[in-house]
């Protein structure tokens, strides 16, 4: 009897930590060191109107704003640069998104419609809240279609400090 409690106990650790790991800051990419793991690049919808200028780019910054799901299940985060990072931004983020660097996670929202394009994809991300300092890892990208500058897709994300 002893040896199955402490076997059920052991159980309930694992499956606890397991839990907890889903709402993580961090993502897979983040492990071994590699905060930038290209494979993500596969869940990008139409990654041709993305034009990569840094494959591996680490911001940080107060979240603006969090849109709702794209039709794509990304979600877009306007985020306030902080300072040593405004000169990330162009025009069109000026214009066009507030002063802010539009920041994308991919297959953010599981869909029904979209199983197919995001299966297996492993990177889930605690969903941060407006007003949250976050540290996010991705490509820096120049979205063709929109003019703005972004990080697309995201391959890891901190949570900072809570509003």
């Amino acid at each position: 009897m002893k040896k199955i409690c402490t076997l059920s106990i052991v159980a309930a650790c694992a499956l606890y930590f397991e839990c907890a790991a889903l709402g993580a800051e961090k993502s897979p990419a983040a492990s071994g060191g590699n905060e930038c793991n290209q494979d993500v690049w596969r869940y990008v919808h139409d990654s041709s109107r993305l034009k990569v200028l840094e494959e591996c780019k680490m911001v940080s910054g107060r979240v603006a704003s969090i849109g709702v799901p794209k039709l794509d299940g990304d979600y877009h985060i306007n985020l306030i640069l902080d300072p040593e990072y405004h000169r990330l931004l162009n025009d069109a983020n000026v214009r066009r998104v507030r002063g802010a660097l539009v920041v994308e996670i991919v297959c953010a929202r599981r869909w029904p419609r979209l199983e197919a394009a995001c299966k297996g994809c492993p990177y889930r991300f605690r969903k941060p809240h407006k007003g949250d300092r976050i540290r996010v890892w991705g490509s820096y990208v120049h979205d063709t279609k929109h003019g703005w500058m972004e990080i697309h897709p995201v391959m890891k994300l901190e949570i900072l400090k809570n509003r």
